[in-house]
């Protein structure tokens, strides 16, 4: 459910009032970050409870929807076949179009990324049983560097998730696409599925809300911090907890929820446009006067360096399963690997020197 501001203070209100009579939700981030997958299985879809990786087969008029990437993007008729756990095809009829803002022109992608439509009555007892509208992460073009990018973006999100429960769910696939016009098979390539923000709310006790602006102080303040030192950690300045782009609600690549409590949680997402992907395609903000998107800037909000230490505490607790991902992660090359991990090396050095921390977090936050 979305709100207009003046109904979500009176909302916040009635919530704050009743929150005893709710099932809150705990809001100490390290307790967030403790929950394991199997906890949580009983709230996701089926689609999301397993991180095996899924072969499917997508058809449709690839061609055709290549050209539709301007301010029109019609839906057009879609097939997806799998198969289900006794080896047998299942065919999940649909609806596709272009989807995205960077990616979805031709200048930056010859594929672009996907929205499915599904027909939810027809999806009883498939995989995607309860899915409405899904987000596809697709190759972008066609030569194998533009596969890592996905999947190390693809691991920005399994991160995200060993971090906080109050994260978009990602399932890897491998597409093979089938185009109907041409009665060809065009690509078979990595994507991933991403859980819908609707869904994710849904699952973690929270609501969507509709606002122009969210101030620092509205915002549920370690789950705030974890945000912003995990863009950091990405090396992502494309984003803000504060405002959306002109003209749009809040924020930017952020999913604001509005918890049990009445406090609001930001929830990050796109994580291409980040330093541990670093395509072709992007380039840091030039106001932020910094030369690649491989160097990190810190766009968080500002605390002491003991307050710092306690957000850091959650990325030092899960160093081994993060770095575990990188080393255990099927199609990523050897060279993806490592230039990740030294990525990774690096941050985790800036957030246990109490100097760096003065100089990278302290020196650069904001008020």
């Amino acid at each position: 459910m979305k709100f207009t501001l003046p109904i979500l203070i009176l909302q916040t209100i009635r919530i704050v009032l009743l929150s005893f009579l709710l099932s809150g939700i705990a809001f100490n981030a390290l307790a967030d970050a403790e929950q394991n997958d199997d906890g949580l299985k009983e709230n996701l879809s089926r689609l999301f409870q397993s991180h095996e990786q899924l072969n499917i087969r997508l058809e449709g008029t690839f061609k055709e929807l290549g050209k539709k990437r301007k301010e029109e993007r019609p839906y057009s008729a879609a097939n997806l076949i799998y198969k289900n756990e006794a080896g047998n095809d299942v065919r999940v009829e649909l609806k596709m179009r272009v989807r995205g803002k960077n990616r979805a022109k031709k200048t930056t992608c010859s594929f672009p990324p996907l929205k499915l439509n599904f027909k939810k009555k027809t999806l009883e007892g498939t995989i995607f049983e309860g899915e409405d509208k899904l987000k596809l992460v697709t190759h972008c073009k066609n030569s194998s560097s533009y596969e890592q990018y996905v999947l190390l973006e693809y691991l920005n999100y399994r991160m995200h998730n060993l971090l906080t429960e109050y994260s978009l769910r990602p399932r890897l696939v491998t597409v093979e696409y089938y185009d109907t016009g041409s009665e060809k098979v065009i690509a078979t390539k990595f994507g991933f599925f991403i859980e819908d923000k609707g869904r994710m709310a849904s699952r973690v006790g929270a609501e969507l809300i509709k606002v122009k602006r969210i101030n620092k102080e509205q915002y549920n303040q370690p789950l705030l911090h974890l945000a912003t030192i995990f863009e950091y950690m990405l090396g992502n300045t494309d984003y803000s907890v504060a405002l959306g782009p002109p003209n749009e609600d809040c924020c930017h690549n952020a999913i604001p929820l509005l918890s049990s409590d009445g406090s609001m949680i930001p929830v990050p997402y796109d994580f291409d446009a980040t330093g541990i992907v670093n395509p072709p395609y992007v380039s840091p903000p030039k106001n932020l006067k910094i030369k690649s998107v491989r160097q990190r800037r810190y766009r968080g909000y500002c605390q002491d360096i003991d307050g710092f230490k306690s957000n850091f505490t959650v990325f030092q607790e899960q160093r081994g399963a993060i770095f575990d991902l990188y080393n255990n992660q099927e199609g990523l090359t050897s060279s993806s690997q490592k230039k990740t991990l030294s990525y990774l090396e690096k941050f985790y050095n800036s957030i246990s020197d109490e100097e760096k921390i003065a100089s990278e977090f302290i020196k650069r936050c904001r008020t």
